[in-house]
């Protein structure tokens, strides 16, 4: 093989490799962007500010931490309820080393929303998921104009989210049955249901107040039709 043609070559396998590096390094930095380094971690200030998890704790930009947690065998988790006029919350959940592991956006407490982002141990961003795509034609803004339409909430001001105890007022579920769509909606009422009283009971203290210990109105809605499939209203 002559100089020129080993010349040539050399020309070829440098240019494949600058290729290749320039491929690597912009992949690299969309995923640093992406992952808005730096990453996000448990905050143990807020943690002592929330009387470690016993009491809520409104932060700075509005929002209130109603739930907190950490251990060091299993890893933290965070509630966040979103400012008013949202009716919104975040669940965070994070590695034993402090760094996020999931953000989900709850609608009622039991329904994830939006995107769910899910992150390596090392606070890489590996998943997106896409909520929204399970529900049908009902979404979750419908859902909050119907409670509004009964009466027991206000889109504009954020009024009727909580009642007298702190507690959220509404729940949703959504769930596929049988192939359908299904919203369920059940509106707390601020008085104890007696069926449950007994859990404040044998140790179990901390769980009685919690949404399933109180009295509810029930929905249940066709996602795909949006028609009123179940309506119950139990007296206190």
């Amino acid at each position: 093989m002559n100089t020129q043609v080993k010349y040539y070559i050399f020309l070829i396998l440098l240019s494949s490799t600058l290729i290749c590096c320039k491929t690597i390094s912009t992949k690299n930095e969309e995923i640093a962007l992406k992952n808005n380094f730096p990453v996000e971690k448990f905050n143990f200030e807020e943690f002592a500010n929330t009387n470690y998890g016993k009491q809520p704790y409104k932060k700075e930009n509005g929002e209130t931490i109603t739930q907190m947690g950490f251990d060091y065998v299993f890893g933290g988790y965070v509630w966040e309820d979103l400012p008013a006029p949202s009716f919104f919350s975040l669940y965070k959940l994070y590695y034993t080393n402090g760094n996020i592991r999931a953000v989900h956006t709850v609608l009622g407490q039991k329904t994830w929303i939006g995107t769910s982002l899910y992150y390596k141990k090392n606070g890489e961003l590996y998943k997106e998921v896409n909520e929204e795509e399970k529900f049908g034609s009902v979404k979750p803004l419908d859902i909050l104009k119907f409670i509004q339409e009964k009466g027991y909430i206000n889109l504009d001001s954020g009024e009727g989210r909580y009642l007298n105890t702190g507690n959220q007022r509404i729940e949703v579920t959504f769930e596929t049955k049988e192939e359908k769509k299904i919203w369920t909606i059940k509106i707390l009422k601020g008085k104890e249901n007696i069926e449950t009283q007994n859990r404040k009971t044998l140790g179990k203290a901390l769980f009685s107040n919690s949404a399933s210990d109180w009295l509810y109105h029930k929905y249940e809605i066709d996602g795909d039709t949006g028609d009123l499939l179940f309506s119950s209203d139990r007296s206190l």
